[in-house]
């Protein structure tokens, strides 16, 4: 085994353990891995989540937007929320909208883009906030 397969496999388990949501995506909007703490937050089990379009997170009213900005990226070849950590709104399984701190990341793999996601909630945080 190589030592960058080695490093792979251990950033791999890292996010599979992780308390943090993560999820990756390819060019097509579609859902490559989810971890149990995605599962957690989002209430959608890996199994019904991988393969599926990343807007089942999103928020019906932001679809459109989100879908567009992926396609920008995908074509440009650069994210422009990548790097960042921003405030939006998540949607779970259930319907309802969550507040979550979205970190998003973009890289190319076989010529391709792809995107990862590593979503905390932070209804607690806003509510600290409003208090």
């Amino acid at each position: 085994m190589s030592g960058s397969r080695v490093c792979e496999d251990r950033y791999e388990q890292m996010l599979a353990n992780s308390a943090t949501a993560a999820i990756c995506a390819g060019p097509d909007n579609r859902i490559l891995s989810w971890n149990a703490a995605a599962e957690a937050l989002l209430g959608y089990s890996a199994a019904e989540a991988i393969g599926q379009p990343l807007s089942i997170i999103i928020p019906p009213h932001l679809r459109e937007a989100h879908a567009a900005g992926l396609a920008r990226a995908a074509k440009s070849g650069r994210a422009r929320l990548a790097g960042q950590a921003v405030e939006v709104m998540a949607c779970h399984a259930d319907g309802r909208e969550l507040p979550v701190d979205l970190s998003l990341s973009m890289w190319t793999e076989n010529g391709q883009p792809m995107f990862g996601a590593l979503l905390r909630d932070i209804a607690d945080r806003q509510a600290a906030r409003r208090r």
